[in-house]
C-alpha cells in the first residue's frame, strides 16, 4: 500500500506578494515623513524659536533694567537681540542672541499697530524696562506669498503668543 503524501504548497501568491509590499510601502512612508519633520523644521518650531527669543529680549530687559534692542534682518534671515551698554565711549551693543532661521522658514512681513509693513531690511524692536515699545505681527512662511504662522507681540505684559 502506497501512501499519498499531502500536498503543500510552496511559495507565495501573487495576492500575498502584493499585501507585503503595500504594508512595507505604507511603513516607509510613514518613516519617510517623520525623518523629514526631523531635518527640516516646521513653520510651528520656526515660530516657538522666534517667541522663545522675544520673551528671553524682554527677560533680560525687565531684570537687567537695560534696554535691548530685538533686530529682525529680513534680507539675511536672521534675528538678534543686543543690549545697549553704557560706556564712557557712548552706547554699544552687546550681542545676547543671534538665530539664522532655517532656508524652508523665513520672515515673509512684519506689522506694527498702525498697520505699516515692513517687508525688507533691518526692523529694530526695542524692550524697554516697561515692555514693548509696540505691537507687533510678525508672519512666517516658506516664501514671500505664504504665512504659515504668526508671532504677535504684545506691549503690555511682554504677551507673546
Amino acid at each position: 500500500m502506497k501512501i499519498k503524501k499531502p500536498n503543500y504548497r510552496t511559495g507565495m501568491t501573487l495576492v500575498e506578494i502584493i499585501v507585503v509590499i503595500s504594508i512595507l510601502g505604507l511603513l516607509m512612508s510613514l518613516m519617510v515623513s517623520s525623518i523629514v519633520g526631523l531635518v527640516r523644521p516646521s513653520a510651528k518650531d520656526t515660530s516657538d524659536k522666534m517667541k522663545a527669543g522675544l520673551f528671553y529680549a524682554y527677560q533680560n530687559a525687565i531684570i537687567g533694567n537695560q534696554t535691548v534692542l530685538f533686530e529682525i534682518d529680513m534680507e539675511k534671515n536672521k534675528y538678534t537681540a543686543s543690549k545697549l551698554v553704557r560706556s564712557d565711549e557712548g552706547l554699544k551693543h552687546k550681542k545676547i542672541l543671534e538665530v539664522n532661521l532655517p532656508s524652508n522658514n523665513r520672515v515673509v512681513d512684519v506689522t506694527d499697530l498702525r498697520g505699516v509693513k515692513y517687508e525688507t531690511g533691518v526692523l529694530v524692536i526695542p524692550f524697554t524696562h516697561s515692555g514693548v515699545a509696540g505691537d507687533y505681527n510678525i508672519h512666517l512662511g516658506e516664501d514671500a506669498n505664504t504665512i504659515n504662522k504668526t508671532v504677535l507681540l504684545y506691549r503690555y505684559n511682554g504677551k507673546i503668543v
